[in-house]
């Protein structure tokens, strides 16, 4: 089965940033849930955000008692889950698509680089601009 989908520049932005979590999440950096959060402006107060991010450091003993402090597996390793990878590709694509759209002599950040396959399970998405925002 192959699924089509469209949407607004906001929307894919937002789909890239989900993704993104999912990806981190799956290497062992569940400190990503708490930056995500203050992206999204939701910030408590010192203590509870003291308590947060102990409880992040006990999450990622649990889920990942082979990483240490700031330890991460990379998105290459096989120990990363095979839906992370391809959260991982699925945003190379579409935000390399979006920023040669948006800059067609090309640029500097990772956005141009051409996308690299993390996982062999899938192929890469396909994203075509269609139109402008109205």
């Amino acid at each position: 089965m192959r699924v089509q989908m469209e949407m607004s520049e906001r929307q894919a932005k937002i789909m890239i940033e989900a993704l993104d979590l999912l990806s981190r999440i799956g290497t062992g950096q569940v400190d990503a849930i708490e930056q995500m959060l203050f992206k999204m402006g939701i910030m408590p107060d010192m203590q509870k955000r003291n308590e947060a991010e102990d409880a992040l450091k006990q999450l990622k003993s649990a889920y990942f008692p082979a990483l240490q402090g700031n330890a991460s597996y990379g998105i290459f390793n096989e120990q990363t889950p095979d839906e992370s990878k391809v959260s991982w590709d699925m945003i190379q694509v579409a935000r390399n698509k979006i920023a040669w759209h948006k800059n067609p002599k090309g640029g500097f950040t990772v956005d141009f680089n051409t996308p690299m396959p993390s996982t062999n399970t899938e192929e890469l998405i396909r994203v075509d601009i269609i139109s402008e925002e109205k």
